[in-house]
């Protein structure tokens, strides 16, 4: 059953994740996509579910929050370059910014989750 669970959380942070990306560049950035934009979109939205199920799986809760945390924060980021005015820069700092707190996230929920192993690991001797 927990197997299913995983899966189900996997898949629902891809497809989050890829209808805001894809809403995102998309509608709010009005850029034309291409069929090679959106297999991208949906390869990156794989890989962030798969690492979602992969911490669900193995019970690192506190890494699977910060990394969810930072892929929340990190759309929010992006959105909000998107929106703003940047003379043409707005695509290319949001999703500068989206990748930037992904990739800060997981390796914040690493180190979170590694420190409180070591924490129950030393408190038991």
């Amino acid at each position: 059953m927990k197997n299913h669970k995983s899966t189900f959380l996997g898949l629902i942070v891809a497809a989050m994740s890829f209808i805001l990306m894809y809403t995102g560049i998309g509608f709010i950035n009005n850029a034309e996509l291409s069929t090679q934009n959106i297999a991208a979109y949906v390869l990156f939205s794989l890989v962030l579910g798969i690492i979602s199920a992969i911490f669900h799986y193995y019970k690192l809760k506190y890494a699977l929050i910060f990394f969810v945390a930072g892929i929340a924060i990190g759309y929010f980021e992006m959105f909000r370059r998107l929106m703003g005015d940047l003379n043409g820069w707005g695509d290319l700092t949001g999703l500068m910014s989206l990748f930037m707190f992904i990739f800060t996230g997981l390796i914040a929920g690493i180190i979170v989750q590694t420190v409180y192993y070591l924490y129950k690991k030393f408190k038991k001797t």
